[in-house]
C-alpha cells in the first residue's frame, strides 16, 4: 500500500513497523525490493508478553460467550490455528478452562513444542495455510 499508493512521498518515511509474522511474510512476498526498513517486532519479547495476556483474553471470551449461551466449553475439543505465542497462550488458558485443545501450524517445530507442552499437534503446508 504505502509503495503503490504514496511512491513519491517514501522519501518521507523514516521506517515502517510489522507486529505480526504474517505481516512480515506478506511484505517479503508482495514487495520484495522495500524502498524504507521494516522494524520486525513479532519476535520481540514484548510481543510474546503481548501474545501471552491475548490467548487468555481469547479464550475468556469464548468461555463468556458460551455461557451466555447457556453452554459449556468444559470437557469440548477444540482447535487452534497456530501454535506460535498467541496459540500458545490459548491453548494453555483453553486448557485451565478444562477445554481439551489440540493445534495445527505449518512450521513443525511449534508442532513438536506443542506436543511437548501436552497438546494434540499437527502441521499443515504453508501453502494451504491460508487457502
Amino acid at each position: 500500500l504505502l509503495h503503490s499508493h504514496f511512491s513519491t512521498d517514501l522519501h518521507l518515511v523514516k521506517g515502517v513497523v510489522e507486529i505480526t509474522k504474517q505481516g512480515i511474510w506478506r511484505t517479503e512476498e508482495l514487495v520484495p525490493d522495500l524502498q524504507v526498513p521494516v522494524l520486525h517486532c513479532a519476535d520481540s519479547e514484548l510481543k510474546r508478553l503481548e501474545a501471552k495476556r491475548c490467548g487468555e483474553t481469547i479464550a475468556s471470551c469464548l468461555d463468556g460467550l458460551t455461557r451466555g449461551m447457556g453452554l459449556s466449553l468444559a470437557g469440548r475439543h477444540a482447535t487452534v490455528f497456530g501454535a506460535g505465542w498467541i496459540g500458545s497462550g490459548v491453548c494453555h488458558a483453553l486448557r485451565r478452562l478444562d477445554v481439551i485443545p489440540s493445534v495445527v501450524d505449518p512450521d513443525p517445530i511449534k508442532v513438536m513444542e506443542a506436543r511437548l507442552d501436552g497438546f494434540a499437534a499437527s502441521t499443515i503446508p504453508r501453502e494451504d495455510w491460508l487457502g
